[in-house]
Formats: C-alpha cells, structure tokens, sequence
C-alpha cells in the first residue's frame, strides 16, 4: 500500500493498534477490570493481541480497496513465473540484511553498556525511546520519498526524483528544529513524563543536547537511504549499513573503555556515525544513476 501511494489506512490501523495495545497493557500488566495481573509477560500479550488484531483489516482492505490499482488474485500468484520472485527477492534480501544488521549493532552497543552499569543501560534506553518520537515524523515523510522517488524513477525523471528527496529532506529538518527545541529547553520536563526520580532525570537530561544535534544528520540519512531505495538499489544501503555497523561497534568500543567516556561515548558515536553515512548516502543519492556510470 505505501508502494502505491495509499499511506492513510496504515495510519488508521497503527492508531488502532496502539490504542489497543495502551488499554491492554493498562488491563494485562496491573490486573485491572478483573483480568489477571500479569506484569511484564502482560505487556508481552498485549503487544501481540494489538499487532494481530489489525492483520485481518489490512488483508480486507488491500482486497477490497477500489483504490487499489491492481487486484490481487492468489491464483495468479501461484502460477507466477520464478524470475519474478527472484527479483524480489534480489530487491527486498539486502534490505532485510541491512536491518538485521542494525540490530545486531544496537544490541553489540547495549550489551557494551551492561558491562558499565544498569543505570547507563537505563539511561540510553529512555533517552533512546524519547527520540523515537521525532523519528516517526520523518520516517513518514521518508516512506513517501520512497513511493514518490519511485514513481519518478520510473517514468525516467531524474531530476524530478532527486527534487522529491530533497525537498523531504528540508521538511525534515524543520521537524528536527522543532524537537531540538523541545530537547533543549525543557529536558527535564520531558524526563519528568516517564520518572520522578531527580537524580535520574539530572544524568539523562544531560545527554540530549548532543541528541538533538544527531536528529539532523539521522533525519537526513533516513530520507536520503530511502530515496536510494525508491531508485531501486538496495545494496547500496546494505553496504553503508555494513560500514555503519562496523564503526558504530569499533568507534563505541573505543571510547568506553579507552578513553572512559562512558554513556557520551555511545551518543558521540551515533552522531559521528548517521553524519558520515548521511552525508555519503546524500550524495549517492544526488548522483542517482550517474552512479555507475562513474
């Protein structure tokens, strides 16, 4: 559906989703309104039931939808020619190994921090999901460079291609400006959400300078990667995901326990790292398929 430009039925079903997942996690973790109070196996549950109970309206809806500009028939998907699953699967394996090592990075980097204390794990785990929020934003306006890049990429318009993405990319940097306001003007009221406890909130609070500064050069790797991708090429992002892995493992291993940095050296390599591929990732996709012509 975000390939054919129809992004409103996926925001209705991720409200669903998280309304549901909200109340069930009130009911499930706490035992509320008769259900059994569960705790964090609750939360687990919950999860599940919310992310499943919206599968059956988006299979219906990509069924029926008249908007649609194809209609999917089973038959015809069984009876599809091997190549075309081949060029699926050639388009959609390094993106899957690109996320897959993402992962893999993120979880190196905390089991880094468990080997610090449990506060800093703590501490990067709140302030890693607060920047979650402004991260969402852009992420939208990155899905639709995606189906817009490839729209244009189609139709052989360059030009208009690489206009879409960096347009994006402006608007996405207008919501970081916002954010890094919020960031750093009112950090302590924004911890002051999810905790009471002070002396947490004065050691997390100190670290969102640095991540508001990383909200710009992630914001714009993100739009650039996914441009990258509306053109078709994949291994590309798989590749500077590689190097991105690798740095994010050496550079972070480096500064907490050589130079004893300690949770810092965790944001200073976040920054160092989406700044370098934001940049390389940008010019790639400027380049577009004058790329390999090179």
């Amino acid at each position: 559906m975000q390939g054919v430009g129809l992004t409103k039925i996926i925001m209705i079903t991720g409200i669903i989703s998280n309304a549901l997942n909200i109340l069930l996690d009130y009911l499930l973790i706490f035992g509320k309104l008769g259900f059994p109070k569960m705790g964090i196996e609750g939360a687990a549950l919950a999860s599940v039931i919310s992310i499943t109970a919206i599968v059956p309206i988006i299979t219906i809806y990509v069924l029926k939808c008249r908007r649609m500009p194809f209609k999917i028939n089973f038959t015809d998907v069984i009876k599809a020619e091997l190549v075309t699953f081949k060029e699926v699967l050639k388009k959609g394996l390094p993106t899957g190994f690109e996320f897959g090592l993402w992962s893999v990075g993120g979880i190196i980097v905390i089991a880094f921090l468990n080997r610090l204390d449990a506060v800093s794990v703590g501490v990067y785990t709140l302030v890693f999901s607060i920047q979650l929020v402004p991260l969402f934003f852009y992420t939208g306006l990155a899905q639709a460079t995606l189906t817009l890049v490839g729209f244009k990429t189609g139709e052989g318009e360059h030009k208009q291609a690489v206009g879409i993405g960096f347009k994006a990319a402006f608007y996405s940097l207008l919501f970081c400006v916002f954010f890094a306001a919020l960031f750093i003007l009112f950090p302590k009221n924004i911890m002051g959400i999810f905790t009471n406890d002070v002396s947490f909130i004065e050691t997390a609070s100190k670290y969102f300078l640095i991540v508001a500064v990383t909200m710009f050069p992630k914001a714009l790797n993100i739009i650039m990667g996914h441009g990258i991708r509306g053109m078709g090429d994949t291994k590309w992002m798989m590749y500077t995901q590689i190097f991105g892995t690798i740095f994010v493992v050496v550079l972070a291993y480096i500064l907490l326990f050589h130079f004893n940095l300690g949770l810092m050296g965790i944001f200073i390599t976040f920054l160092a790292d989406e700044t370098i591929r934001g940049l390389i990732n940008m010019f790639r996709f400027w380049l577009g398929r004058e790329f390999y012509r090179l």
